[in-house]
């Protein structure tokens, strides 16, 4: 099981925030650094302030605080860039396979929105595998683009998922995306990651038009 400190800790980086982002206003930087360390528990009304900063439920919480396992949403972003850059059909079906499981085992959406990626990925890159239709692309990604659409605030976990993504929306659902990124992003007290996966999805969008055109 994993402790309580570590999950904060994981959550909080997953939405790129800086500590200060957590516990200013609620306890010292002392307090809090002794609570990501699994050193000190907070009382229960600064832990649901903490929660409240974070934008977890404290159902939620529990859940990861049962969950036995919980691969940040960062290691499964990185596995996919390096499963496209690799293009090595047997990994992406292993992949695939572990996600469905997951998904099977937790109920938790992470695992399908990366199935469902993963799948589409897989389409896209070994057409030979399968009959490649635009339209198979668009319905594996469809979720993706469902739940992008109704989360009011896109933090880091939101923006991979656009960025691993955009090869399979139609370019009216990437136009369409693309105007809520600025809109619905959230304002990061640490910018650094957010830049990063920004410029990047800017750059994909870029060149995916472009290809359209050619």
């Amino acid at each position: 099981m994993i402790n309580y400190g570590t999950i904060i800790r994981t959550i909080r980086e997953e939405k790129g925030l800086s500590q200060k982002c957590i516990y200013e206003g609620i306890v010292s930087r002392q307090a809090y650094y002794l609570i990501e360390s699994n050193l000190s528990i907070p009382s229960l009304d600064n832990f649901l302030k903490i929660l409240e900063r974070l934008a977890i439920s404290f159902n939620d919480f529990l859940y990861l605080l049962d969950s036995e396992q919980f691969p940040s949403d960062k290691e499964l972003y990185d596995k996919l860039i390096l499963l496209k850059t690799k293009q090595d059909s047997q990994s992406f079906q292993t992949f695939i396979r572990q996600m469905e499981r997951s998904f099977l085992d937790t109920s938790n959406e992470k695992y399908r929105h990366f199935s469902c990626i993963a799948k589409a990925t897989f389409l896209h890159l070994f057409p030979s595998e399968y009959d490649r239709n635009k339209n198979e692309l668009e319905h594996l990604i469809e979720p993706i683009k469902n739940y992008l659409l109704e989360i009011e605030t896109w933090y880091l976990y939101e923006l991979r998922l656009f960025h691993l993504s955009i090869f399979g929306f139609s370019l009216k659902n990437l136009e369409l995306l693309g105007n809520l990124l600025t809109a619905r992003s959230f304002n990061y007290c640490n910018f650094l990651e957010f830049t990063r996966i920004q410029k990047n999805i800017r750059q994909d969008i870029y060149q995916r038009i472009q290809h359209s055109m050619t």
